[in-house]
């Protein structure tokens, strides 16, 4: 998985947040999905642009396999609800 890393897009239509289809090899997740428009100056003259702004991390597909798998969500949840419990003998609940 990579860090995430700010992207700008100038296709016309919102990317999706998870994109599993557009690579054989990479899945991409993006977060913080924003339409943004700016002015672009090409010499002397200056137009405005609108285009896409946002976060994206990318992941091989064996790693997002791994991610999604049955086994993993079993983890992570057992992982919250020690999480939870902690926090609650932290405050005495």
């Amino acid at each position: 998985m990579s860090e995430w890393n700010e992207v700008h897009d100038s296709r016309a239509e919102q990317p999706t947040v998870l994109d599993t289809t557009s690579s054989a090899t990479t899945v991409y997740e993006r977060r913080n999905i924003r339409q943004e428009t700016r002015q672009v100056t090409m010499g002397k003259d200056t137009q405005e642009v609108t285009e896409w702004v946002y976060e994206q991390r990318e992941y091989t597909v064996e790693e997002y396999a791994e991610l999604t798998s049955p086994a993993t969500k079993a983890i992570m949840q057992a992982i919250s609800g020690i999480e939870l419990s902690v926090a609650e003998a932290a405050l005495g609940v």
